[in-house]
This record gives C-alpha cells, sequence and structure tokens, in this order.
C-alpha cells in the first residue's frame, strides 16, 4: 500500500502503469531563449513571437497528468470534457492567451510545395536530407560579434520557430528531428507574424488528443505524445475554480502565472488517491464560471 501522504508525483512515480515520452520539451526551449542576444529578441519580437521568451522554468514536467487531460479532449468539440457539469472548449484565442502566440491571421498549409521546402531550407542553409533540430540549434545560438546581415536575420526567424515548435508548440513524436509540414509558414520570413500560429497549435493539440485515446483504448502500456501538451496543461489548469485561491487573471500570455510551484499545487487541488491511496486520480476541482 502506498503512502497517502505522498505527492502526486511520488504516487506516479511509485504506481505509475503506463510509459509516456514527449519530444516536447519547455526547459529546453527555455534555455535557447535565455541566450538570445537583443538584437535577436527583438527579431523574435517582429514575428509577434515575444511571449515565448518568457516561459517559465520547467524542471519536472507531469506527463501522466497532461496525458489525462489529452485523453478528456473531444477533437470534434475541441473541447475538454471532463463530464456533463465540465465542458471547456478552446481555439486559437485561448491559445494566444496562453502562450502568447498569433491566433489570428493566414492558415498554415500543412502540405507546402517542394519549391516552399526547398526554399526554407536555403535560408537555413541545410541539405535536403537534414532532419536533425540539433542543427537548427546551431543556428540559433550562433554567434555574429556584430550586426546581422539580412540573411542572417531571416535564417535565425526560421530557425527560432522550427525550434518553437519542435519544443513547444508542436513537439513531433521522433527525438532528435523536426517536422516540416508547417513551412508554408516560413517561406517568408517577414511574413512569418502574418500566420496564425494559435491554430496550427489547436490542429496539434487535437490530433494528439485523438492519438492518445487510440493508444489507451489499445491498452499500449508506453505511449509517445505529440503536440503542445504545455498549452492544454495550462489552459486546463487555469480553468479550474480554486474558490479564494484563484490565481490573478489579468496576466498574459497565461503561462507567466504557472511556475514549476503554481503548476504542481493546482494539480494537488485537482487530484484525489483512488483506494488505498495506490491510484492517482484527477479531475476533483470544477470549472470557473
Amino acid at each position: 500500500m502506498m503512502n497517502p501522504s505522498l505527492t502526486v508525483a511520488e504516487r506516479e512515480k511509485k504506481g505509475g502503469t503506463c510509459v509516456i515520452n514527449s519530444r516536447g520539451s519547455v526547459k529546453r526551449f527555455k534555455k535557447l531563449n535565455d541566450v538570445l542576444s537583443e538584437e535577436k529578441k527583438r527579431l523574435v519580437e517582429e514575428m509577434k513571437l515575444g511571449g515565448l521568451m518568457h516561459l517559465p522554468k520547467i524542471t519536472r514536467t507531469n506527463r501522466h497528468q497532461q496525458m489525462w487531460v489529452l485523453s478528456k479532449v473531444d477533437e470534434k468539440a475541441s473541447a475538454i470534457i471532463v463530464d456533463g457539469r465540465r465542458d471547456t472548449p478552446f481555439d486559437d484565442k485561448d491559445v494566444e492567451r496562453v502562450l502568447g502566440v498569433p491566433g489570428e491571421g493566414a492558415t498554415i498549409n500543412n502540405n507546402p510545395a517542394p519549391h516552399v521546402l526547398s526554399s526554407v531550407r536555403q535560408t537555413l542553409g541545410i541539405s535536403s536530407s537534414e532532419t536533425r533540430i540539433s542543427v537548427i540549434e546551431e543556428i540559433v545560438k550562433k554567434e555574429y560579434g556584430r550586426a546581422m546581415t539580412k540573411a542572417e536575420s531571416d535564417a535565425f526567424k526560421v530557425a527560432y520557430v522550427v525550434c518553437a515548435v519542435t519544443y513547444v508548440l508542436a513537439p513531433p513524436l521522433k527525438h532528435n528531428y523536426f517536422l516540416t509540414e508547417y513551412w508554408g509558414g516560413l517561406h517568408t520570413p517577414d511574413l512569418i507574424h502574418m500566420y496564425n500560429w494559435g491554430k496550427y497549435v489547436q490542429e496539434e493539440v487535437l490530433l494528439s488528443a485523438g492519438r492518445v485515446k487510440s493508444e489507451l483504448l489499445g491498452g499500449k502500456v508506453k505511449s509517445n505524445i505529440s503536440g503542445c501538451t504545455f498549452f492544454i496543461q495550462v489552459f486546463y489548469l487555469d480553468n479550474l475554480d480554486l474558490e479564494d485561491e484563484n490565481l490573478p487573471h489579468d496576466v498574459f500570455p497565461r503561462f507567466k502565472v504557472y511556475d514549476q510551484k503554481k503548476i504542481n499545487m493546482v494539480i494537488e487541488k485537482d487530484t484525489s488517491a483512488g483506494k488505498n491511496a495506490d491510484i492517482v486520480i484527477y479531475g476533483l476541482l470544477l470549472v470557473q464560471s
């Protein structure tokens, strides 16, 4: 029997039956942001992605809770549905409020033409066969010791978005690997801010939710989750009713309120232990009106 005084994380570590992996890493992307020069920060602001430079320090991610939230997402309704009293829809504007990325603008074509992919690779200065995100990281971190040229600025912009998508906005299933399906939004670096990145994140979360539920129904004991689990986790926690402990709702992006301590605190309040305290059960709280 497990000790009922254990924290959620400790109970999961001792009694979790499903091994969950995610290639997403807020921690790793934050490290990239922490070394950006003032010139690079200005370029990030130009893309309207400045909110991402203020990500909190996340040292340990509760994958089981994230997977539980994903399992409660209705893909057709684009909503987290826990039960009849708790139905919380979300859209691209909610992604904007939580993550600080554009929630309006042109739709990103998920099937970019070959010449578009070739053009983006040329901007980055990588070969047609390169798929390693570590190579793109080096472009973001590269120091010039002088003002960047237009070509160097364009390469940084594109590389920054590729890292943002790979580590936070829509992490893929493979390790050290980047996808190219969203590269239609990177074809012209000066127009990156004109695309609806919130919509792209939303759609990827819905795809991930469908995959998670399929794997759970299939009885898998190991699952790789994709999509922005950080968004769906913060969005879910931010809508819970903590009564007199509700967090302020005048801070944006919303993730600024949710550092590691706050995330753990809200998850604890939303969690109850099953029989003999050996099962973690989420969904204890109601949503705010």
